[in-house]
């Protein structure tokens, strides 16, 4: 904006953003109480994204997206 009337319609942003990407591998029921039974039981990995914005003028502060791989 400028004084007295003008209104500029560009808009020029810069996003600054931090994506934290962590996979690990859960077991689908509950873990056995030996380490041999956990050892052969089946497993899933999980991949946990988190997208955080730094922009104080944005409306969405963080997203999180999870993704189940079955092998």
């Amino acid at each position: 904006m400028a004084y007295p009337n003008e209104i500029s319609s560009q808009i020029d942003i810069n996003t600054d953003l931090n994506c934290f990407i962590h996979t690990s591998r859960e077991t689908i029921n509950p873990p056995c109480k030996t380490w041999i039974g956990r050892l052969f039981q089946r497993k899933h990995t999980v991949i946990n994204v988190t997208v955080k914005e730094n922009n104080p003028y944005s409306n969405i502060q963080e997203t999180k997206f999870i993704k189940i791989i079955d092998k």
